[in-house]
């Protein structure tokens, strides 16, 4: 009995240090785990993604706190930007329109292709609202500015300006009387 009275105190010291935070090493305590990725086709989840569709043409904009559906004859809906659920190569929002209608947006890490360009979008998309069921593509919001409809690098903003602005200036030049 008198050794296990010595040698509890000792046990409970041990069992309670198993349970205190590990230092990282900078003095600032633990390290949380890294937040799970919401990387899909190499497709930020957590940034602005677009998701387009044909027949009906239709569009889905996921923007800061906002998801935004609009299309030819139909009114524009918005529902409040959830955080996907990543399974595997699956993304999905699940959300409530304003109007009270479920919303479940499905993207899929599968090249998808809109039917009327020669772009490849880096994921394919399913939109489920209310009984509808709406199939298209999808990327970044990045990806849908910076492309043409080829699928080819837009020249940069920078670029274009600067164009624009010799073009500009050799017509004033070329306007100016000569005297």
């Amino acid at each position: 009995m008198r050794r296990f009275l010595i040698a509890a105190p000792a046990l409970l010291a041990l069992s309670l240090a198993a349970c205190e935070p590990t230092d990282n090493g900078d003095g600032g305590g633990t390290t949380p785990p890294p937040p799970p990725s919401l990387e899909l086709g190499g497709v930020d989840l957590a940034g602005d993604v677009n998701l387009l569709g044909t027949e009906p043409f239709w569009g889905v904009e996921i923007t800061g706190g906002q998801i935004r559906l609009a299309g030819v004859d139909r009114p524009e809906m918005t529902a409040p930007r959830t955080t996907p659920v990543i399974q595997g190569t699956t993304g999905t929002w699940t959300s409530t329109t304003d109007d009270g209608q479920p919303l479940v947006i499905t993207v899929i890490d599968t090249d998808c292709s809109d039917g009327m360009s020669d772009r490849t979008y880096p994921l394919t998309a399913r939109v489920q609202i209310g009984m509808e069921t709406l199939n298209g593509c999808g990327a970044s919001s990045d990806f849908i500015r910076n492309t043409d409809e080829r699928g080819n690098p837009r020249p940069s903003a920078t670029a274009e300006d600067a164009a624009s602005t010799a073009d500009g200036e050799a017509a004033a030049e070329g306007d100016t009387p000569a005297g």
